[in-house]
């Protein structure tokens, strides 16, 4: 469900709440966690480019989601550290503010978790 309302939702606010709720569902941890993380970097990655995904909503829901996933499963995202690196970039350029921000917040987690985390700093 929450998969859904990232591709679809334009309402930044409820993008925000679902990130969040990814949040709380991947750290609780499982079985299953692994398999969700995994398809959430998979689908989020691509949307991170301005050029290839027109949707503003898509985007802040990339960065929304790929940020709680380095937070909240660090393990498992651990992995894509060097592909989201790769992406972030897209973001960091967005014509729109609050992605940008969301992007840096990202950034900033991601960095955190590959232990240079001194180096950033968020206003």
């Amino acid at each position: 469900m929450l998969r859904r309302l990232f591709e679809d939702s334009q309402d930044l606010v409820l993008l925000e709440v679902a990130a969040t709720a990814l949040g709380h569902l991947v750290r609780s941890g499982g079985p299953m966690m692994a398999d969700v993380v995994e398809r959430q970097v998979r689908d989020a990655l691509p949307w991170l480019n301005p050029r290839l995904e027109p949707s503003e909503g898509r985007r802040y829901a990339a960065v929304l989601i790929l940020r709680e996933l380095a937070d909240c499963a660090p393990a498992v995202f651990n992995v894509h550290v060097k592909a989201f690196i790769d992406g972030v970039w897209g973001g960091l350029r967005d014509p729109k503010l609050h992605v940008r921000d969301a992007s840096v917040q990202a950034l900033q987690s991601s960095l955190h978790l590959a232990g240079i985390s001194g180096c950033v700093r968020v206003g």
